[in-house]
């Protein structure tokens, strides 16, 4: 059966620009800690996972002729190898922005963060899905996606509610690589020190939040299957 992927959509009616809320200077991240991906491995697999964030923190990507490697010579499963890499870009990128010394306040919402005492100061506890996060977002200048996919829940939630995404830049990956690039929208980065150059207050970050909503709303998604169906429909009354 012919298929077509479709990413995330986002509901504009709940995520909207609020005018009454004033935009701080301020970085937010919200989702939970995958802290707990960590905490029931071996010795092997620990010295997998520290040898895949020293890769990481060294070069600010992990390349799949890497993992090849590692799954190879430590006998573990792309599947763990992948769990890892998610922890990483995670939680481990979260740690550092936090440690980058950048002139905005730094807002972490979710479960688990409480795990780590050095991100005592951000943490603000979970929050509840929509309007709640709508509001949060349109209080911040930026929002952070560290992920494996710039095209998630984050980066459209943020961009609707006026919140710049800045995302981790994994477009040369084998899962990214077909999909479109929103170099238009969002702040790409490798490495957090790259953002020092980014966030400064004197310099103002021009993105076109327009042009990654435009396709991702769920209107576009109807007029998608509205546009399969019509074609499929029109194709049986041919026949």
């Amino acid at each position: 059966i012919h298929s077509v992927y479709q990413p995330f959509c986002i509901d504009t009616n709940i995520h909207k620009i609020r005018k009454k809320i004033n935009r701080e200077d301020k970085i937010v991240f919200i989702g939970s800690s995958y802290k707990e991906r960590i905490s029931k491995v071996n010795e092997q697999e620990m010295h997998s996972l520290k040898k895949l964030i020293s890769i990481f923190e060294m070069k600010g990507i992990i390349t799949e002729e890497e993992i090849d490697f590692i799954t190879t010579h430590h006998k573990i499963s792309v599947t763990k190898i992948n769990f890892f890499i998610g922890y990483i870009i995670r939680d481990i990128l979260i740690l550092q922005l936090c440690k980058l010394n950048i002139p905005y306040k730094i807002e972490i919402y979710g479960y688990g963060w409480e795990e780590y005492d050095e991100l005592e100061p951000y943490y603000n506890g979970p929050v509840t899905p929509g309007k709640d996060i709508s509001k949060i977002y349109n209080s911040a200048r930026y929002v952070f996606v560290p992920a494996q996919n710039v095209l998630q829940q984050r980066t459209l939630e943020g961009a609707a509610n006026g919140a710049i995404p800045i995302a981790y830049d994994n477009r040369s990956s084998i899962e990214e690589a077909n999909k479109v690039d929103y170099t238009e929208s969002v702040i790409y980065f490798h490495k957090t020190d790259e953002l020092k150059n980014v966030l400064h207050k004197d310099v103002v970050v021009e993105k076109d939040l327009k042009h990654l909503l435009k396709k991702n709303k769920y209107k576009s998604f109807i007029k998608k299957m509205h546009k399969i169906i019509k074609s499929h429909t029109l194709k049986d009354q041919r026949n």
